[in-house]
Order: structure tokens, then C-alpha cells, then sequence
């Protein structure tokens, strides 16, 4: 071997990115590479994982998400690159492949095997192994030092053999709905997630375009966040915004280079007119997931951005109002129980709905019925609006036999996205007001510009009820003249206080 192929072969070693270039003309003879900074960040991060140099808050962290735009090398740099350049340090490697295409999973299966049996391969790292005749088919080979790579569709059977890293690429489908999204979370819970060797030395690595709040990336996120490291690359360059968790430097201090709003992360791949064709294919939703990792567009998807207005003082009300969702804790994944107080204000200039606090809580029903007492206490509503449905009935049964709280039991008559779409006039008709430097607002306010792609809607519940009562015209003075024209639809509870069934 000359001196050239030595330095070669020893900058390989050192970089997965140099390995990268190196390989390139192997497995896609035909396509001229096309460097970019994102693939200096996608293989630097790899390969910090997988020498244990992401560290976060003081430890060492050995799981790591990807979230990156279609089209920018990322299966060719984890599938296809990765297994072969750990060979050249460590040919006792055993690695987990796993992809949400089969076709994809076989496809990246041989291109690494193209390389590893290539002669630029052979004559540069000189491998001091051969090839397993016991295991040597296409989606999973050993080596003769007892490494292998071996590939498996996502959500499969996952049985035998486990392995040092594992690599997840694309497990959601595209087109897949929400049993889809079920399926890949349980396979990941109760099968995929534990096929280490070693949970305490292994390495798991996903990388995947976000379609959904509720994919694998959004899952993890909720359920295990403090254990995984983030790299997102998103299409076009968002400004950082407080209200945005995910600008923040990763483990290794990067952050996105580009300071312009909008300028493209990859214009040779993806010039302009290549992505105004996209946004045109995929709509806004499909574009802000995939391309800007996004599961929900940055302008909101229902209840766009730049409408809602904020308030310090508050000015004097005709009615406050509380409306509640509510859900009993029965499990961790449980859905949120939620109550808004409001107060609609008719003053010229001032006109609107202000929300005054919310309480948001996966409670016990004793819990919840604790609080929804401190809140009527505390606000005095003119209207305590709350969903007659299984988990509300026995709050508003027992609300309205023993308080003073003027209960509603509110029907809804449609679908959450329909009841929803009702309210965006009035949201952009710029009259909701939501208190300046109040804790809780950032949260809500991406639950509603996220909805309906967030995994928790109880926020949009509370808020869509309370809104369509005010749409209605039922203010505390109007609403026994309302319901008078609407006996038919209408139903009086004969309790220690009257409860009015509204269909909303």
C-alpha cells in the first residue's frame, strides 16, 4: 500500500464523514456526491454517539434522533456507510438495521455489502476477517471476527440475535394513519427498544422526516426525552422563537448555521422551484412535517398564528365563564383534564374573549373535583361549561347537587375538527386576548396551533366549547331566553340546581 492509500485509509478510519466521500463512488457509481454542511453534521453526531461524546447535563448519552428532510443522504450515511466503517475499527461489530421499507431495508443491505467487498475497501483497511458460509444472506452476514450487520423491517418480529448498536431509519409510513403510528409505538415499546447487548453501552439511533405528533420521534419525546440526544434540519431556516423547545444546541454545541429566514439547508439538492413543488404536493401540513419537521405547520394548522392578542390589565366583564374537558387519570398515557376561565368583555376597543388562567392536570377524579371547586370559587363564573360525556357526567351530577356553580352540560354534536374549524373565524377575527407572561400560554397555545396533529387535544376541547357558547350568543343574561326557543333540543335535569344540556 503507498503513502497515499495510507493517509486514505487512516483519515477514513478517524471520520465518518471521510469515509463517506471515500465509499461514495462504490455504492452510487452513477451519482455525482454533492457535499453539504448538513452531512458534516449528520455523520459528526453518528459517530460522537458511537464513541460515547454526546453528553448532556454531565452524563453520557447513548440514544440519539434525527430528524432531517427527504433526500439528504441519511440512509446512505447510517445503512450504508456506518457498518462498513465500523469494520474498519472493531470487525467484532454487531449492528441492528431496521426500516420502515423492506425494499429500502435490502436496497442499503447490499450497497454496504458492495463496499465491504469492494477492492478499494480490501486494499486500503485490509480486513482481517472473511465471510461467515453459517450467515451470509443479503439482509444479514456475519463476518469470520463474529461481527454482522443484519436488516429488518420496522414493526417485524423481532427474534435472535442482538446486537451492539441499532439504527432505526424511517419507521413511519407516509401514508400510514393512526393504527399505523399504534403499531410502530408498541413494536418499539414491548420489542425493538431492548435488542442491545448492553443497555448500558449500547447505542440506538433514529432518523427520520416528522409526519405526525404521534410517530415514533413524537412518542419518544413525550415519553422518554431525557434520555435521547436531537439533531433537526429543517428545509427552510426558522428564526429561534422562546416558545420553540427544540432550538437549543445539541450535546455537541451545533447549532443551524444559517441566520436568514426561509434560505434553503440544501439548494443544489433542492433549489427553489424544487421546493415550491413540494409544498404544492404535500400541502402545507405534509410539508411542514416532512420538510420542517413540523408535524403541525408553523403558522398553525386550525388556529393559525398571528390572530390572538395579549392583555396586561383586565378590563371589566359582561360574563366569565369556566369550561372544562376532563378525563380521569387511569394510566400515565391518559389523556389531560382541563379548565379555562374566561371572561367575554363588549367595552368599544376592548371587545373580546379573555382567558384569565387554566388548570391542566392528568387528576384522579377527586383531584378534579377538588380543583373545579377552587376554580368557581375563585372566578365566580356566570357559566360553569362542562362535556357531558362519560368522564364529565359524575362532575356535573355532583358540581350541581352540592355548590352554587351555574353547571351546563354541554353535547357535542361533531367531531373535534369540526367543532374546531367553527371557532377559526372568530380566532381570526383577532378577539381572543390571552394574559402577557402567564406560564401556562406557551403551552397552550401550541396545543391549539398543533391541533389536530397533537397526541393531547384537551386543550382545543376546553377552548372550541367555551368558544362556540360564546358564538352561540350565550351570554349568562341571554342564555334562558335561548334556550326557551330551543326546547327541542334542550333538556332540563331536575336537581338541587337546574342543568341545561346544550348541543354544541
Amino acid at each position: 500500500m503507498n503513502r497515499l492509500d495510507r493517509i486514505r485509509a487512516a483519515k477514513g478510519r478517524l471520520s465518518l464523514a471521510e469515509f463517506v466521500k471515500q465509499s461514495w463512488p462504490i455504492y452510487e457509481p452513477t451519482t455525482p456526491l454533492v457535499w453539504n454542511w448538513h452531512i458534516d453534521v449528520i455523520c459528526d453526531h453518528v459517530q460522537a454517539l458511537l464513541e460515547d461524546r454526546l453528553v448532556k447535563d454531565g452524563r453520557v448519552i447513548r440514544n440519539l434522533i434525527i430528524n432531517v428532510p427527504p433526500g439528504s443522504m441519511k440512509s446512505s450515511i447510517l445503512s450504508v456507510a456506518v457498518p462498513a466503517w465500523m469494520w474498519t475499527r472493531n470487525p467484532s461489530w454487531r449492528g441492528l438495521f431496521l426500516s420502515g421499507n423492506e425494499g429500502v431495508a435490502m436496497r442499503d443491505s447490499m450497497k454496504c455489502r458492495d463496499i465491504l467487498d469492494s477492492d478499494w475497501y480490501q486494499r486500503l483497511f485490509k480486513p482481517s476477517w472473511g465471510w461467515s458460509k453459517d450467515q451470509n444472506a443479503k439482509g444479514h452476514y456475519r463476518n469470520s471476527r463474529t461481527g454482522f450487520r443484519k436488516a429488518q423491517p420496522a414493526g417485524s418480529k423481532i427474534t435472535g440475535d442482538r446486537a451492539d448498536d441499532m439504527f432505526v431509519d424511517d419507521p413511519n409510513d407516509a401514508a400510514g394513519g393512526k393504527a399505523e403510528r399504534d403499531q410502530i409505538i408498541t413494536w418499539w415499546d414491548d420489542a425493538a427498544s431492548n435488542r442491545l447487548n448492553d443497555l448500558t453501552t449500547g447505542h440506538r439511533c433514529i432518523i427520520q422526516q416528522r409526519l405526525h405528533e404521534e410517530d415514533l420521534t413524537g412518542h419518544i419525546l413525550e415519553k422518554d426525552k431525557q434520555d435521547w440526544a436531537f439533531l433537526i434540519v429543517r428545509q427552510e431556516y426558522e428564526a429561534p422563537q422562546p416558545t420553540d423547545p427544540d432550538f437549543v444546541p445539541t450535546p455537541l454545541g451545533w447549532t443551524d448555521p444559517r441566520t436568514v429566514e426561509g434560505e434553503l439547508f440544501f439548494p443544489a439538492r433542492f433549489p427553489p422551484d424544487v421546493v415550491a413543488a413540494e409544498k404544492r404536493i404535500k400541502g402545507s401540513s405534509g410539508y411542514a412535517g416532512q420538510h420542517q419537521q413540523r408535524p403541525s405547520a408553523k403558522e398553525g394548522e386550525i388556529f393559525r398564528r398571528g390572530y390572538v392578542k395579549f392583555y396586561r390589565g383586565i378590563p371589566k366583564f359582561t360574563a366569565t365563564f369556566l369550561s372544562a374537558d376532563t378525563a380521569f387519570k387511569e394510566k400515565e398515557s391518559a389523556d389531560f383534564s382541563v379548565i379555562l376561565a374566561a371572561g367575554q368583555c363588549e367595552e368599544a376597543g376592548h371587545a373580546g374573549l379573555y382567558l384569565l388562567d387554566r388548570w391542566k392536570e392528568q387528576a384522579s377524579y377527586p383531584d378534579l373535583k377538588v380543583k373545579a371547586r377552587l376554580m368557581g370559587d375563585r372566578w365566580r363564573p356566570d357559566v360553569f361549561l362542562i362535556e357531558d360525556k362519560a368522564s364529565g357526567q359524575s362532575l356535573i351530577q355532583e358540581l350541581t347537587n352540592d355548590t352554587l356553580l351555574p353547571v351546563r352540560a354541554v353535547k357535542a354534536d361533531t367531531d373535534k375538527v369540526s367543532r374546531a374549524n367553527t371557532c377559526a373565524p372568530f380566532w381570526e377575527a383577532g378577539n381572543v386576548y390571552l394574559p402577557e407572561g402567564a406560564e401556562w400560554v406557551d403551552d397552550f397555545l401550541n396545543h391549539l396551533y398543533g391541533f389536530p396533529k397533537m397526541a393531547h387535544d384537551d386543550d382545543v376541547d376546553a377552548f372550541t366549547q367555551l368558544v362556540r357558547y360564546i358564538v352561540l350568543g350565550m351570554t349568562a343574561q341571554g342564555f334562558l331566553g335561548w334556550l326557551e326557543g330551543k326546547e327541542k333540543e334542550c333538556q332540563t335535569v331536575q336537581t338541587t340546581k337546574p342543568v341545561y344540556s346544550i348541543q354544541l
